[in-house]
């Protein structure tokens, strides 16, 4: 890992919001950060965690060993998917370990019969050039919780918000249309 430059919670708030609005999901981010952290409160309160205001930030590239090491997200749809699944053992949510099963089940192809176009489209994008996980395109990082450590030894950060485009660009790394390059975080690190 290396630390890129200092950063700040408004500086991600303010990052979160102008994706949001080159996505169409959001008409403007607003001028004052107080406005700006008010909607991110109400709009989007699953990328907010109690303490990230207290949180150390920085800007961080991570190197490949780094980014198969991060741990997405585990919830029903990707237990029930068979992205997560406890019962593999030790590191079963490591993002390498997930990309494999991703690819086993061909899971960019149902995702998208089943209405999320994201995981393939990023893959498209990737996968030509036109997107790198970098500036707008960055990740965004945080401190493991105790519950993502559970089973994960070898886990790195958790992955707070670019699962659409994390995983995709792991398949490609693993499927050989990739060499990686290292890929630009946010991070919040507890203080």
């Amino acid at each position: 890992m290396t630390i890129i430059r200092k950063s700040s919670f408004n500086e991600y708030i303010k990052w979160y919001l102008q994706r949001e609005v080159r996505k169409g999901n959001c008409d403007k981010v607003p001028i004052l950060a107080r406005n700006r952290r008010k909607l991110m409160e109400r709009e989007h309160s699953g990328k907010l965690k109690h303490w990230y205001e207290k949180a150390i930030w920085k800007i961080i590239r991570i190197t490949q060993d780094e980014f198969e090491r991060i741990i997405p997200i585990e919830s029903d749809w990707t237990k029930r998917t068979g992205l997560t699944n406890p019962s593999l053992g030790d590191n079963y949510r490591l993002l390498r370990n997930v990309a494999g099963i991703a690819i086993q089940i061909n899971y960019l192809d149902y995702a998208e019969r089943s209405g999320y176009k994201d995981y393939k489209e990023y893959y498209n994008q990737l996968r030509r050039g036109d997107i790198h996980l970098e500036g707008e395109n960055r990740i965004v990082l945080r401190s493991l919780g105790h519950d993502e450590t559970l089973g994960n030894p070898d886990a790195f950060f958790y992955l707070q918000d670019g699962w659409a485009r994390s995983l995709p660009y792991q398949i490609l790394l693993m499927e050989g249309h990739l060499s990686y390059e290292p890929v630009e975080a946010f991070c919040a690190c507890k203080s």
